[in-house]
């Protein structure tokens, strides 16, 4: 007498153990569905919830964060290093006068912006933890004297070399604030 089992489900990085009585014949069909997991951000940390963060830009207050510094995290559940990120700002008002910018040193990730299209790519083959913490340094800048008010969207998604995660937002307000004052340098101008 032949008996069967089918089993159908996610594998996550590691293959089940099926443990059966012995018997005189056992045949085993099982189903699989392999699905790669990408990268996952998440700019406000595990205690909080969502993935999305807030930040306040005053005007001539020098750049501001778009994730937590301290608690923001990068999880990929089933590689360990990284071969991309980008960060865009989804509604562009001031042009040029808008900046992105993070610290990438120690790490082999380059990074480029296009301020004509408010994107910041970085790219380079590295661990997740050294991408965690380039994203934990991203900033956000805008050097016109008198800014669009409206809310800026920024999206931050990573690039695992499979597939790209979801984005996580940072949702700037932008604020006015004191006299117009030169541009703070940003990470990449501090030298």
């Amino acid at each position: 007498m032949a008996r069967s089992l089918t089993c159908a489900g996610v594998l996550l990085g590691a293959l089940p153990l099926f443990a059966a009585a012995p018997a005189a014949a056992l045949e085993v069909a099982a189903t699989f569905t392999i699905r790669q997991l990408p990268a996952v951000v998440d700019l406000n940390g595990p205690l909080r919830e969502g993935s999305d963060h807030v930040a306040t830009f005053v005007t001539g207050g020098g750049p501001v964060e778009l994730a937590d510094p301290s608690a923001a995290t990068l999880t990929d559940l089933v590689q360990d290093t990284v071969a991309g990120a980008a960060v865009r700002i989804a509604n562009q008002l001031d042009g040029a006068e808008e900046r992105l910018d993070a610290e990438v040193l120690g790490t082999v990730i380059a990074k480029s912006y296009d301020a004509a299209t408010g994107r910041l790519v970085l790219t380079g083959l590295d661990t997740v933890a050294n991408y965690q913490a380039v994203l934990r340094t991203l900033v956000y800048e805008n050097v016109s004297l008198h800014p669009h008010r409206d809310i800026r969207r920024i999206t931050v998604a990573v690039d695992d070399g499979t597939a790209e995660g979801p984005a996580a937002v940072c949702t700037v307000t932008l604020q006015p604030g004191a006299m117009a004052r030169a541009a703070t340098p940003l990470p990449s101008e501090r030298r």
